[in-house]
């Protein structure tokens, strides 16, 4: 693929993601939320609750995923990259807009986190991380439930092979974040968020003057 191909098709797939994750409010004081987990940890939940609770703009790697591939789905590093690079773009145009976003994705690896770091760092923003960690048996549980995509070129039948394949690969959170390991403690876990963003809006503000 040329330069022209390449950027004819990150186009496309900025369309895609923005057709995903409109915003959801007037332009205000912009926020990130940065959600980090394995499969089955219950990231898709929370993300959800915290939109609901703050109106936010909810970005999911493996939604955006599939309707930026559309088709089998390798997770390999090309698509991986391609991923990150288009949802990255969509996070810097949203705080752009004033919007509050939540990025729901694994975020297994320094290089998916790092760059969200840097989007917040160049707009004085300081980001809430989550990992949420709840127990293997909860995760297992969950996944049992949850249908894989066919014929994953990964080789993985289901979603429990996922978790295994990708549970090695999980680099320590160095940055200071709130650890979620009770999935029971959702609720009170998005105050917890409310009150740390409150909080960072406050030290943003005081930063950027």
């Amino acid at each position: 693929m040329d330069e022209e191909q390449a950027a004819e098709r990150f186009h496309r797939d900025l369309e895609i993601v923005r057709s995903l994750s409109p915003s959801t409010s007037e332009p205000g004081l912009p926020c990130l939320i940065i959600l980090y987990g394995l499969p089955g940890s219950g990231k898709s939940y929370f993300a959800q609750s915290v939109a609901e609770r703050c109106n936010a703009v909810v970005l999911n790697s493996e939604q955006n995923r599939r309707a930026m591939v559309g088709g089998t789905l390798l997770y390999d590093g090309p698509e991986n990259r391609r991923l990150f690079k288009t949802l990255n773009r969509r996070v810097e145009e949203l705080l752009d807009l004033g919007q509050f976003v939540v990025f729901d994705s694994t975020g297994l690896r320094d290089w998916i986190r790092n760059p969200l770091e840097r989007i917040a760092e160049d707009r004085n923003l300081i980001p809430v991380r989550v990992h949420l960690d709840p127990p293997e048996e909860v995760i297992l549980h969950r996944l049992a439930n949850r249908q894989l995509p066919p014929d994953p070129a990964n080789g993985a039948k289901t979603w429990r092979d996922v978790y295994e394949w990708m549970l090695p690969g999980w680099q320590p959170i160095t940055e200071p974040h709130l650890h979620l390991v009770n999935p029971a403690c959702v609720r009170s876990a998005v105050d917890t968020v409310r009150r740390m963003l409150a909080t960072h809006w406050k030290e943003s503000l005081r930063t950027a003057t």
